[in-house]
């Protein structure tokens, strides 16, 4: 486990996963995740992503996955379905897979 990055260090976070390898788990605040999944695509546009979009505070059953397939990005929602109450379906119509 490595607790370095924090909430606000999104870019450098993603900076420091570039250089790595193989599969990666992130658990990160709901504030910074949108912010950090532009980052991790970076210089490619997200245009799964609005700029101006939140992460819904009643919503921690979904799962964000970035598979880096043929040279750009690709961005996944998985719905949980672990715990009862979870939803079978992503977070909002407008993220949809890039």
């Amino acid at each position: 486990m490595d607790l370095t990055w924090a909430l606000h260090q999104e870019e450098d976070f993603a900076a420091a996963l570039a250089v790595g390898t193989g599969t990666v788990l992130v658990c990160w605040q709901h504030q910074g995740l949108p912010a950090l999944a532009r980052a991790i695509a970076a210089p490619q546009d997200l245009s799964a992503l609005p700029k101006d979009w939140n992460w819904p505070d009643d919503r921690y059953d979904v799962i964000w996955t970035f598979t880096h397939d043929g040279g750009r990005w690709r961005f996944t929602q998985v719905p949980q379905l672990l715990l009862p109450g979870d939803l079978p379906y992503p977070i909002c119509a407008c993220l949809t897979t890039a």
